[in-house]
């Protein structure tokens, strides 16, 4: 088995260029057209919920600072109560009531949806992505509808409402460009290993410089072939 160095690294690459880049075309392709016709669309929707502290006393001039810290604190929690079973029930109980039919595990619903506040302010933001947009704004809906009754009866304090409601559900995946790019980074990548083992694993000797650097021995001559020149071959000491 051959040892690798810098150059040997490059040359060994560069000989085999064109192929690899053919690999990398190839397996981009093929991942662009997986992801085309056997990926599904997915399509998010958001709903923006406003929290406050029922606590608070507000002043004639608008909220206390302590007031909409507690209401960023509010946040929070409502995230971690909003994904629990009794809640995700709830809302799986609205979605059958809302007369659009969907059916829906806690577990489904919990893996569609993402909640976070906005820049770290009392806002909440439900986003739900499904593979239909109608279901993933059916979705904010009803969470926008079980959220303010449910988290009154835990917390006790606090106010939650929803700002507008939740728009039809947008296409966000999946993204071709990006699956396409990942292809060619892997076949690439895979092109460049084979080609490496490959010539690691090639003990042939292809010239004087190669059989010393192996055999680490002087070399008095070479002996020139005596056999005709094969088109495309080229000629050198080991007729090779």
């Amino acid at each position: 088995m051959q040892e690798l160095d810098v150059r040997a690294i490059v040359g060994a690459l560069l000989s085999k260029i064109k192929w690899i880049l053919l690999s990398t075309v190839i397996v981009a392709a093929l991942f662009g057209v997986y992801v085309k016709f056997c990926v599904p669309n997915t399509y998010k929707s958001e709903v923006q919920m406003y929290v406050s502290n029922i606590n608070d006393l507000a002043s004639s001039n608008g909220a206390s600072a302590s007031g909409l810290s507690a209401s960023q604190v509010l946040v929070n929690e409502y995230i971690v109560i909003l994904k629990n079973d009794a809640i995700l029930s709830q809302v799986a109980a609205q979605l059958r009531e809302q007369g659009d039919g969907y059916v829906m595990t806690n577990s489904a619903i919990r893996n569609s949806v993402k909640m976070s506040s906005v820049d770290e302010t009392a806002m909440l933001n439900i986003s739900v992505t499904t593979e239909d947009p109608d279901l993933s704004k059916a979705i904010c809906d009803a969470f926008a509808a079980v959220a303010p009754v449910q988290l009154k009866e835990v917390m006790e304090m606090g106010t939650i409402k929803s700002m507008e409601p939740a728009k039809p559900g947008v296409k966000v995946g999946p993204n071709i460009t990006k699956n396409v790019l990942i292809g060619a980074v892997i076949g690439f990548a895979l092109a460049c290993v084979i080609v490496l083992v490959l010539y690691m694993m090639d003990n042939t000797v292809t010239g004087e410089r190669e059989l010393k650097r192996r055999l680490n021995v002087t070399v008095l001559g070479e002996v020139p072939s005596l056999l005709p020149k094969q088109k495309g071959e080229k000629k050198n000491g080991t007729g090779k």
